[in-house]
């Protein structure tokens, strides 16, 4: 998949999570808005490689890797600030979306 294609994929999840947020609620380990803004953020997308976390990760799930959506999460800056912020791997389901996973890398 080309960056182009890539990040269409992300856009689409993240319009689609915020067109219907309230059935979403409760599938996901972190606030929507804080997935959907990571989905959004190309810079952030751009400087973690997908091919890597699938080498690393992909063995670990049952989901076939197709019918998944991989993408870097970050927690905004104030839960860096207030020592609860998260990094890592999430990848959702594309059909219904729901998180499949979500491989933590960094915390403080």
């Amino acid at each position: 998949m080309d960056k182009a294609q890539r990040r269409k994929e992300l856009h689409d999840l993240a319009d689609r999570l915020q067109s219907n947020v309230g059935s979403y609620e409760g599938k996901f380990s972190f606030p929507l808005e804080h997935i959907i803004a990571c989905l959004r953020d190309n810079k952030l997308q751009s400087r973690y490689r997908l091919a890597e976390a699938l080498e690393r990760y992909q063995e670990k799930l049952t989901e076939p890797v197709e019918n998944t959506v991989w993408f870097y999460f970050r927690s905004p800056a104030w839960t860096w600030e207030h020592d609860c912020g998260r990094a890592g791997w999430m990848v959702v389901a594309k059909e219904p979306p729901w998180e499949v996973a979500f491989f933590l890398e960094i915390m403080n």
